[in-house]
């Protein structure tokens, strides 16, 4: 199930009855903004919103980072990853689960036979050789790819030598397309079973 809000972000305040149940995530989403100023308007957005689930101020909230780069959200058991991509950014709560999304503009992507290769499962170069928009479907296919990824807590590129990462045992992980993008092509995975998803648009 889905549901969609259209919502502003205050300055300096927060709501105290923002909360989401344990089966649930909340996708947060901008409008379109100039690519340059995407990773200010993203780091300041994520606090004000993230700020909401904790009941504090965007200033004092304990975000942390593991090894690999992904942020959390210390002693807390809402859980929270980010992706963003040529002007737009998406962000997505959720509870007591590791969970991953990513996002990509639909756009030619340069070697990415290369790319794919590198990355990606026999299988999945099977459904490349058979989908006649190459691009689209690798686009697809990695942002699935990268949502895992950064829901494992993983680096994104292999060592020189190593096996490419197989991504046949997913057994624990749901995989969920986002809806609702326009030209933009998003997934979101977690480890646990998700019935509702809620769609926020920021204006």
């Amino acid at each position: 199930m889905v549901d969609r809000a259209i919502v502003g972000i205050p300055e300096s305040s927060y709501n105290p009855e923002m909360d989401l149940e344990s089966n649930e995530l909340h996708i947060w989403t901008n409008k379109h903004v100039p690519e340059t100023i995407t990773g200010t308007l993203s780091k300041d957005f994520q606090r004000k919103i993230l700020s909401r689930y904790l009941h504090c101020h965007p200033s004092v909230l304990p975000v942390s980072y593991q090894d690999s780069g992904k942020p959390f959200i210390a002693d807390s058991s809402f859980t929270y990853n980010v992706s963003h991509s040529c002007g737009r950014f998406v962000l997505v709560v959720g509870k007591e689960t590791p969970l991953g999304v990513d996002i990509e503009k639909i756009r030619p992507i340069l070697l990415y036979e290369k790319i794919a290769k590198r990355l990606f499962p026999e299988s999945w170069h099977s459904e490349l050789s058979r989908t006649p928009d190459k691009e689209y479907a690798f686009i697809c296919l990695w942002t699935k790819f990268e949502s895992l990824k950064k829901a494992k807590g993983e680096p994104l590129f292999i060592k020189r030598g190593e096996e490419p990462n197989s991504l046949q045992a997913q057994t624990p992980w749901q995989h969920m397309r986002i809806p609702r993008l326009d030209d933009y092509i998003g997934w979101i995975t977690v480890k646990k079973n998700v019935y509702r998803l809620s769609f926020f648009e920021i204006e």
